[in-house]
């Protein structure tokens, strides 16, 4: 719920505080600034990668094989309650057994994973479907190629 505008003391500017103190901020925003607003952002799927910046190499530690390229944009990331959205693609790579470090809802919009858990459990997840990896679950992800998707950190 948004009050109404006040003047924010480090800027003098006046914008729109919501209920919770925090600053709503209008859009356009920028493709990796955390955000909040009071309007309806839509998440685009980025067809082939297009609009997507570079987010560097992963960690050697995490990569059992390949040389991923990875790129996203993150489109809303709110740190103090660990919410954040956007779209992720990369190249071909099979990572190493670890506990996932989130809990993330993922849709595949292209390309396909199989993420086999330390018991042996293996799920294949295709283009068009939705899937949720918790928090502490030891996995391994591996893709055979490009792999683009929309996700959701929580």
């Amino acid at each position: 719920m948004l009050a109404p505008e006040r003047t924010v003391p480090s800027s003098g500017a006046s914008v729109p505080v919501s209920s919770d103190r925090s600053v709503v901020l209008p859009l356009p925003f920028g493709p990796t600034m955390p955000m909040r607003s009071a309007r309806l952002m839509r998440v685009f799927p980025h067809a082939g990668g297009d609009g997507l910046e570079d987010w560097g190499a992963m960690s050697a530690a995490d990569v059992k094989s390949g040389s991923p390229k990875q790129r996203g944009r993150t489109y809303f990331d709110a740190p103090d309650v660990g919410l954040s959205a956007g779209v992720w693609d990369c190249t071909a790579f099979e990572g190493t057994m670890v506990p996932y470090s989130v809990d993330e809802f993922m849709i595949l919009l292209e390309g396909a994973v199989t993420v086999t858990e330390a018991s042996g459990r293996v799920t294949r997840v295709e283009a068009g479907e939705a899937f949720v990896i918790p928090r502490g679950l030891t996995c391994a992800w591996k893709q055979d190629g490009y792999v683009r998707k929309i996700f959701v950190i929580y």
